[in-house]
């Protein structure tokens, strides 16, 4: 008759608890590189490639990562113009990506929240705007291949606009507004 000793160690050999085990402990690691270590890097990310493309220090507040609900929230953003007042910046970015990101080999977004915007528009003494780092921005994603990017929905004016509307890139001047 087999003792309490001898039952436990048969359930620790066997194949169910050994593969459960696995599972719980990749489980486990995906939680801990998702909640502890994607934030930083994301933030290193972000701020590495400000400064070798922009040369300027980015600021970003609190990073948060839900790995299980795929989603990302960054606070205080601020990007410095080159006298170090905020060119670019925002309160809060929520953004929620589809599980079909995963399978459709492109950003698939559910939700994109993004909570007080800045933007400080300067045309310097030569002409030239200093909002011009986004041009630099559109040709990296171009020269990186970013084909395809699917918005399922946004809580801005978005809903308002037709198919063809939404289709085309916009700019408008805040008198148009």
């Amino acid at each position: 008759r087999p003792t309490g000793v001898t039952r436990v160690t048969a359930i620790l050999k066997s194949k169910p608890f050994i593969a459960f085990a696995i599972i719980a402990a990749l489980l486990g690691l995906y939680a801990l590189l998702g909640f502890k270590v994607a934030p930083g890097i994301v933030r290193d990310q972000a701020t590495g490639f400000v400064r070798e493309n922009y040369g300027r220090e980015l600021q970003v507040g609190e990073v948060r990562v839900q790995p299980f609900k795929l989603q990302l929230e960054v606070r205080d953003l601020a990007l410095p113009d080159t006298d170090a007042r905020t060119m670019l910046g925002f309160a809060r970015l929520f953004v929620d990506f589809e599980l079909s990101s995963l399978w459709e080999r492109a950003f698939v977004f559910k939700d994109v929240t993004l909570e007080a915007p800045v933007a400080r528009a300067v045309v310097r003494p030569d002409g030239s705007l200093n909002l011009a780092v986004i041009e630099r921005q559109a040709e990296h994603m171009v020269k990186s291949q970013v084909g395809t990017v699917f918005v399922g929905g946004t809580s801005g004016e978005n809903s308002s606009r037709t198919v063809e509307e939404r289709l085309r890139p916009s700019v408008t001047s805040p008198s148009e507004s």
